[in-house]
Formats: structure tokens, sequence, C-alpha cells
């Protein structure tokens, strides 16, 4: 029933019943891809910090397991470290010094970023190193509440 829900990108509902089956005395290696699915349900809702912990314990406790190993579409270093919002994109330096630089006084952790498009840098202004797509929610809700342009970013 899980994999229905999960088919159909309910994944509340199929987190639900992966964890009935998990609560249930389950075989070690049902649980391993148990805990796999539910790994890749945190992945799809943006939460990296669960995903890693659950990849972790499958590691950990089931690491021979086949089933799992072989499915590894999800690997520990292919997940989101932190999730960031982006508020503005400058060709100029200083415009996004200017920026990031209001962004502090208001007590934002904003932060440049540089990067290369169509051959010339570009300056891209960012607030946050938020561990959750949800908390980076907030933060994007509250940064365009006060009429920021805002874009969440891994």
């Amino acid at each position: 029933m899980g994999d229905a829900y999960f088919l159909s990108h309910d994944y509340d509902q199929a987190q639900k019943q992966y964890l009935k089956l998990l609560d249930k005395r389950s075989s070690a290696k049902f649980k391993a891809t148990l805990y796999y699915r539910l790994s890749k349900i945190e992945y799809k809702k943006g939460d990296a910090e669960k995903a890693k912990e659950y990849l972790e314990k499958i590691q950990e406790d089931y690491p021979l397991n086949l089933d799992v190993r072989s499915n590894g579409d999800i690997e520990l270093s292919d997940l989101p470290s932190f999730y960031s919002v982006q508020v503005g994109s400058f060709t100029k330096p200083a415009n996004a010094r200017g920026l990031c630089d209001k962004l502090l006084g208001q007590g934002y952790p904003a932060y440049i970023e540089e990067a290369c498009g169509n051959g010339k840098k570009i300056y891209r202004v960012r607030v946050g190193k938020l561990n959750s797509l949800q908390e980076a929610c907030s933060l994007e809700d509250k940064l365009s509440g006060e009429g920021h342009p805002t874009k969440i970013v891994p």
C-alpha cells in the first residue's frame, strides 16, 4: 500500500504506511528496504538531513543487503547539504554587495556566491544555509513578505 501512495506522489501517506510496517517485527531484509524507501520520501520532500539519517542507518545496520545496494539511486553525496533563499542576481558586484550589506544589517545571514553565465560573472545574493526545505520555505515567505524576489536553491 505504501508503494501505491509513493507512486502517486502522496508521500505523507506512503511514509505512514512504511512506518507502520517498521513498527511490526519485519525481517531485517524488509526493514532495510523500508528505511531505503523512507529515505527516498524524505529526499522528495526536501529534508536532506532526514534522508541522510535513513541512508546511514541502512549502511550501519544492513551493509550487506543486496536489494538496497543494487537500487542505490540516492547517494549521501547527492543530497543537498543545505538550502538557501536567493534574493538577487547581479552582473555588477557593487549591486550585490549593497543588497548583501542591507540584509546583513537587518540581521539576515546573507552572502554572495559568484557564478558564470553566458561568459560573464554573476553575483548571487543568498540568505541562510538551512538544513531542511521547510526552513527554507519559512525564510522565503518572510523575505518575500518584505518585498524581495525569492527563489529557494539547494
